[in-house]
């Protein structure tokens, strides 16, 4: 990230053994511009979970201090789909989605959804976008070349990050994330936010 988005945004990262929200064990937290990770005495991830968790936590810092444009990203679900609105079965619901790959990930990969954490609440949604684009670029690729509403998602993320920072483009480029295809295009029938 470039150190003027990173000052901006975020103060301080604290670690932690553990942490509980709302009485839900959680990775990560975010609260006012401060991160806070759990480090676990073990982790199968390692020090990915811990990468992803930091950029999953930051995307919610940009996400609410960037004016995020959250009417083209809902414009890319289903007109049918709703996110949670209640702030404890949004925690609830996170806590219970897997975040694995299960059978049914090819239905909410159509959706445009990474994964079924992001369900829950558009600030989840973005989440697991920028986990992938900034933790695991080529597994987003892969998604974006069978999903085009995951692909729009990725192009509308992208927008916001260079729009705070336009020298990201320049990570977005190399790592092949870059908008290629009019397959890829975010809706342009929409206002900003």
């Amino acid at each position: 990230y470039p150190p003027m988005l990173v000052r901006k945004y975020l103060a301080a990262v604290f670690i932690a053994r553990t942490l509980e929200i709302n009485g839900v064990t959680g990775a990560a937290m975010f609260a006012n511009s401060w991160i806070y990770v759990a480090v676990p005495a073990r982790d199968e991830l390692g020090n990915k979970s811990y990468e992803l968790s930091l950029h999953h936590e930051l995307s919610s810092l940009l996400f609410y201090g960037g004016e995020f444009p959250t009417v083209r990203w809902h414009l890319v679900n289903e007109p049918e789909f709703q996110y949670l609105d209640n702030q404890v079965d949004i925690i609830k619901a996170a806590a219970l989605s897997n975040r694995k790959d299960p059978e049914q990930a090819e239905t909410w990969h159509a959706a445009g959804f990474v994964s079924d954490y992001g369900m829950a609440s558009m600030e989840n949604d973005v989440n697991t976008f920028a986990e992938l684009m900034m933790g695991d670029p080529d597994k987003l690729l892969l998604l974006c070349n069978e999903y085009p509403k995951i692909a729009q998602k990725k192009n509308i993320l992208i927008q916001f990050y260079t729009k705070l920072a336009p020298e990201m483009s320049t990570y977005f480029n190399r790592v092949g994330l870059a908008a290629n295809s009019d397959r890829e295009s975010a809706p342009l029938n929409s206002a900003s936010n």
